[in-house]
């Protein structure tokens, strides 16, 4: 809160690993403030705070489609979700070239953005299956938490009270990050970071002569780690990975 000043228009809270963002806190501070918040819901297909999914509290959301997601369109798409008829309209009209009705007459300077039929179909089917994908995600968790709780100095992750967390990613935490990483792609295990360079930090910011503290973001950008998660992975591949971690620590 003590970051906004007069020239912030909104709030963008990340719900980032599938894990919902503290909404009741955030609306509070944009209420007071009377300013927009428009949810990165780009991981968090079905998650929810307080019995409310994510994309659904705020004044707009974006979604991603991409191959990775929870969800998917047979290659790389979106979706803006929004409880504002005009914010809607311009959407609508970004998307599509800045054409609204008329296909021959472009009403603002917009983009191609538009997802092939295709796509929409497969992107139909996929949320059919949702449901199922997320809860296949969360059994997974739930077997690597039986496994990996007190191994090490590893931190899990969880759903944190009142919320569900639908694991987009399954990202651990521990000083050793770099030699775990080593250890898990020698025994041939897919392994991540996500994201080792915070935003500000990024070379376009820092060019535009952006600067700001994060002491804690920094020290957590070093110690997160993304091991295997996905609605196919079986049980057996999962105690594989923790095989190798458990090993890990041991030696």
């Amino acid at each position: 809160e003590a970051a906004i000043t007069s020239k912030t228009a909104a709030i963008l809270p990340v719900h980032l690993y599938g894990q919902p963002a503290e909404m009741k806190e955030i609306l509070s501070i944009a209420k007071k403030h009377g300013l927009k918040v428009i949810e990165d819901a780009c991981q968090a297909h079905g998650s929810a705070y307080g019995g409310k999914k994510a994309g659904s509290m705020g004044d707009a959301a974006a979604f991603s489609f991409f191959p990775t997601k929870n969800m998917t369109v047979f290659g790389d798409g979106g979706m803006i979700t929004t409880n504002d008829a005009e914010a809607a309209k311009k959407a609508r009209m970004l998307r599509d070239n800045g054409r609204l009705e008329a296909k021959d007459d472009c009403n603002i300077f917009g983009m191609n953005n538009r997802l092939s039929e295709i796509m929409a179909a497969v992107g139909r089917e996929q949320l059919k299956r949702l449901d199922g994908f997320n809860r296949r995600r969360i059994e997974l968790a739930k077997l690597y938490r039986e496994q990996l709780e007190g191994v090490g100095d590893i931190t899990l992750p969880g759903a944190a009270q009142g919320r569900t967390h639908i694991y987009h990613l399954y990202t651990i935490r521990t000083k050793r990050r770099d030699a775990l990483k080593d250890a898990l792609k020698k025994n041939n295990v897919e392994c991540s970071v996500m994201y080792p360079i915070l935003i500000p930090n990024m070379t376009a910011y820092r060019n535009a002569g952006y600067k700001c503290s994060l002491p804690v973001a920094e020290r957590l950008a070093g110690e997160i780690l993304s091991i295997p998660m996905h609605p196919e992975l079986t049980d057996s591949e999962v105690l594989q990975v923790c095989e190798v971690i458990k090993g890990f620590y041991k030696g």
